[in-house]
């Protein structure tokens, strides 16, 4: 039987230096635990990363073995072997995670879905493209750098709303939910991986198209 590789699931981090430098220290420990039990105490921008562990929870595995800038776990999706991962690096430069990514397991950028937050979508609203530009993330445009320019690749986006008022972006994507956009999220990250098990099962256009398996 022909192998087939697996695909990596990529989400977006902002991380400020803090968060860096804690997240490092974290990673020389046994064990590593990214959020509390409470998604109202999560930072916007964390979102993708609660869809990752939500996902890992569901298939029993721990995104806890860090390997070229990621923290991720192989796992068994609708038959087909997938690669979890959630990259540690700045979130301008997470390209390069994902670039030593699919060079080690020799998978085309086609098969690599990125999980980021957006912006642009209300908060919760989901949006599953196949292809397209970076829209301003500066993730987005350094996974297509390290992709050698492909922006051929699916990406799976989860609403967080814009800042209202004057309130600079960069602090605004390491605020907490609310009380009523956290069960929105929570809603969310549960579709997203509904979502990810469907691209899965039933492949990509599918998927699309609204089918869930």
């Amino acid at each position: 039987m022909r192998y087939q590789h697996p695909w990596p699931l990529l989400e977006e981090l902002h991380f400020d230096d803090l968060q860096l430098r804690l997240l490092q220290e974290e990673l020389t420990r046994s064990s590593f635990e990214i959020y509390p039990d409470d998604v109202s105490e999560l930072p916007k921008a964390q979102v993708g990363f609660q869809v990752l562990d939500t996902l890992a929870g569901r298939l029993g595995v721990s995104l806890s073995r860090a390997q070229d800038k990621a923290l991720q776990s192989r796992a068994t999706i609708a038959g087909r072997q997938v690669v979890l991962a959630k990259p540690i690096t700045f979130m301008n430069v997470s390209g390069e995670a994902v670039g030593k990514l699919t060079r080690y397991y020799k998978i085309p950028s086609h098969k690599v879905l990125v999980v980021h937050d957006d912006l642009d979508l209300p908060t919760g609203k989901l949006r599953l493209r196949a292809r397209g530009g970076h829209g301003g993330h500066n993730g987005m445009r350094s996974i297509t750098q390290h992709l050698k320019g492909s922006q051929d690749f699916p990406r799976l986006k989860i609403g967080i709303g814009r800042p209202a008022g004057q309130v600079p972006v960069a602090s605004f994507v390491l605020q907490a939910f609310n009380k009523t956009e956290a069960t929105e999220i929570d809603i969310a990250v549960q579709e997203c991986c509904d979502i990810i098990h469907a691209i899965m099962a039933v492949g990509l256009e599918k998927a699309l198209s609204g089918v869930r398996a």
